[in-house]
C-alpha cells in the first residue's frame, strides 16, 4: 500500500474513563505509531493526486493524511479517499528525447480528450491517451498514467510501471511525480524500501513548491526517519506546506504547537492553525480542533460546537472523529443522548480502523445497550479492540471470561 506521510492527532478522550480522561487529555496528545503514520502518509499523497490536489503548486488516535486527503505528508497509491486522478495541465510543453514526437496542438487535443475520459470514468480508455501524451513529452501525463497503474485502474496494475513513469516526471521537472515517488521509497512498494531516497524525493518536491512533499518531509523529520529527528526543521517544513496551501500541514503544524514541541506551546496558535486546516478540507484538523473545543483548551469549553466538528471529522473519513462523537451519544452530552446512534457512529469508526470504536461497540452489545444483547459479537468486537491496543477493550473482554 502507497502512503503518504500525515501527523499524528492528538489523543481523543474517552468517556469510558471518567474525567480524569478529560483532564489528563488536556496536556496529553497521542501520537500514531511508525507504522500508522508510514502507511497513512503514502495514501494521503496518493488520495490528493486522485483528488487533482497534486496539479497545484503544491486520529482522535488517526493521523493526518495527505492524502492528500487528510492528515498530512506522502502521496498515497492505495487511497481511501478520492480515487478519481487528477486532470493533467494544458502547456506542460513536450520534452526533449520523445521517440514518438506529438506536435503541441494534437498534444493539447489529446490531454483534454484524456482528461475528458478520465472525469467519466472511462480511465481504460483514457490510459492510452496519456501514454501517448507522455511520449510526446507532456510530464504530468506520464504522472497521471503512473497513478492508473498504481491503482490499477484502467489498466493492469503495476508498481514497477508506475515508478518509471513517475521517475520519468520527476526528472522531467513535474514535481509532483517526485512527492509520490518519494512515497513508494518510504513504503518500500514497487521499490526497495529507502527512507533516504525518500528523503531526497520529498526534499525535491518541497523545493520545487509541492506543499504535500514539504508536509512529508516534515514528518520524516519529526519521527527521525531516514534524517537526524528535528522538531524545528519539521515545525519549518510544516509552516511552508500550510502556507502553501495544503491544509494537512496546518493540521501538523498546530500539533506541534498544541505540545510545544519545536515551537513555543501556544493552544491559541493551535486553534487558529486546525481551524484553518478544517475550512481547508482537512478532516484531522476538524478533529483537532473539536479537541480544543472538548477540552476547552485555548477556547472556551463548547460540547455542541467538539460534536459539530467531530461529525464533519467523520464524515470527512477520520475514524477517530466517528469516536470521539459517538462517547458523547453516549454520555449525552452536547448532544441528545442516543446509544442507538453511539452504536452506529462506534460501528463506523471501528470498520475505519479506530480501536476504541470496536471496544466500545463491543461493550454496547456485551450490555445490551443500544443493540440486542448478543455476547457472541461482544467478545468478538471487544477481541478486535484489544488486539488493535485498546487497553480498555482487553479489560471489558477480562470480565466476560
Amino acid at each position: 500500500m502507497l502512503k503518504l506521510t500525515v501527523k499524528p492527532l492528538p489523543k481523543a478522550i474517552d468517556w469510558r474513563t471518567a474525567k480524569t480522561e478529560i483532564e489528563d487529555a488536556k496536556s496529553r496528545w497521542r501520537r500514531l505509531p511508525g507504522w500508522a503514520w508510514r502507511v497513512w502518509a503514502v495514501v494521503v499523497l496518493v488520495g490528493v493526486f486522485a483528488t487533482g490536489l497534486l496539479l497545484g503548486p503544491a486520529s482522535d488516535s488517526q493521523p493526518s493524511q495527505p492524502a492528500l486527503t487528510q492528515a498530512a505528508s506522502s502521496p498515497n497509491m492505495n487511497s481511501n479517499a478520492a480515487t478519481m486522478p487528477p486532470a493533467v495541465p494544458k502547456g506542460a510543453g513536450p520534452a526533449a528525447g520523445s521517440n514518438q514526437p506529438v506536435q503541441e496542438p494534437d498534444l493539447e487535443a489529446i490531454i483534454q480528450q484524456a482528461n475528458t475520459l478520465r472525469n467519466q470514468k472511462r480511465y481504460a480508455e483514457a490510459a492510452p491517451l496519456y501514454d501517448r501524451a507522455c511520449v510526446g513529452g507532456n510530464k504530468a501525463a506520464c504522472a497521471q498514467l503512473g497513478l492508473l497503474y498504481a491503482h490499477g485502474t484502467g489498466v493492469a496494475q503495476s508498481y514497477p510501471q508506475a515508478v518509471m513513469l513517475f521517475s520519468e516526471a520527476c526528472d522531467g521537472g513535474y514535481f509532483w511525480g517526485c512527492a509520490v515517488l518519494g512515497a513508494l521509497y518510504e513504503n518500500g512498494t514497487g521499490v526497495a524500501q529507502s527512507y533516504p531516497q525518500a528523503l531526497t524525493l520529498f526534499s525535491k518536491a518541497c523545493d520545487g513548491g509541492i506543499a504535500v512533499g514539504c508536509t512529508s518531509l516534515g514528518v520524516l523529520y519529526e519521527h527521525g526517519t531516514g534524517v537526524a529527528q528535528s522538531y524545528p526543521q519539521a515545525a519549518t517544513l510544516y509552516s511552508k506546506a500550510c502556507d502553501g496551501g495544503y491544509a494537512g500541514g496546518c493540521a501538523n503544524l498546530g500539533n506541534l504547537y498544541a505540545n510545544g514541541t519545536g515551537v513555543a506551546q501556544s493552544y491559541l496558535q493551535a486553534l487558529t492553525l486546525d481551524s484553518k486546516a478544517c475550512d481547508g478540507g482537512y478532516a484531522g484538523g476538524c478533529f483537532n480542533l473539536g479537541l480544543l473545543y472538548h477540552q476547552g483548551t485555548g477556547v472556551a469549553q463548547s460540547y455542541s460546537q467538539a460534536a459539530a466538528l467531530y461529525s464533519k471529522a467523520c464524515d470527512g473519513g477520520y475514524a477517530g472523529g466517528c469516536a470521539n462523537l459517538g462517547n458523547l451519544y453516549a454520555r449525552g452530552t452536547g448532544v441528545a443522548q442516543s446509544y442507538s446512534q453511539a452504536a452506529t457512529l462506534y460501528s463506523k469508526a471501528c470498520d475505519g480502523g479506530e480501536a476504541r470504536g470496536c471496544s466500545a461497540l463491543g461493550n454496547l452489545y456485551r450490555l445490551g445497550v443500544g443493540v440486542p444483547k448478543d455476547l457472541v459479537k461482544a467478545r468478538e468486537l471487544l477481541t478486535k479492540g484489544c488486539k488493535m491496543g485498546d487497553q480498555w477493550g482487553c479489560d471489558r473482554l477480562k470480565e466476560m471470561q
